[in-house]
């Protein structure tokens, strides 16, 4: 499982290092989004999800063996769409929020506060997916677990936000930040799902 999770945790950084590239070809006007410049981030957030979701299809592939290829595909195309929903809300957000301004706080800005959104809404979606997912796998596993499984993909997504938007960052560190990211991914959000279906007795797991 390791080795799921590290291949997992490497496909979301290189789509974070495409998300980043792509903001960076606007710096210092990413946070003026037109509708030329939103159309790309769409595309940008949909295809750094495709990525990352092809490398989750995969661990699960891996963890359940009968886990079809098209729901691979499935899984690709549903994290390309949550990211791409989460991009198109967080255009919504025009002026900084009054409570980030009471706190004050110079390293918030309304870019990075749009993409903190972006992955805010992309992981409570895909955690909801991601729950149903496992719940097809294994259709007698309790609402508890799932509440957990979505719960912690929704708090991976805010995690990796946070590391790559929010806390402050030294010129040249995007590779590590995507890193970073994607390893909050794959050891709070897919590795707590692997874990708990590999606790499954086989018997429990549906052919898929």
């Amino acid at each position: 499982m390791i080795l799921n999770l590290l291949i997992i945790s490497l496909f979301w950084s290189v789509g974070f290092l495409l998300d980043l590239w792509d903001i960076a070809r606007y710096v210092p006007t990413v946070d003026v989004l037109t509708s030329e410049v939103l159309q790309e981030r769409i595309l940008v957030g949909a295809a750094c999800g495709l990525i990352g979701g092809l490398s989750v299809g995969w661990g699960l592939k891996k963890v359940v063996p009968s886990f079809s290829g098209v729901r691979v595909i499935i899984v690709a195309l549903m994290w390309a769409i949550t990211l791409a929903i989460g991009v198109q809300f967080s255009a919504y957000i025009n002026e900084y929020d009054l409570a980030f301004n009471q706190l004050h706080l110079d390293f918030f800005t309304l870019g990075s506060i749009r993409q903190l959104i972006n992955f805010t809404i992309a992981g409570f979606i895909g955690g909801c997916f991601m729950s149903i997912v496992v719940k097809k796998i294994n259709p007698s596993i309790s609402i508890l677990t799932l509440v957990l499984i979505g719960g912690c993909w929704w708090m991976s997504l805010i995690l990796a936000g946070g590391i790559i938007f929010i806390i402050p960052w030294s010129g040249g560190s995007g590779i590590l930040r995507s890193f970073l990211a994607g390893l909050s991914i794959a050891l709070l959000g897919a590795g707590i799902m692997f874990l708990k279906l590999k606790s499954l007795p086989p018997e429990q797991i549906e052919s898929q």
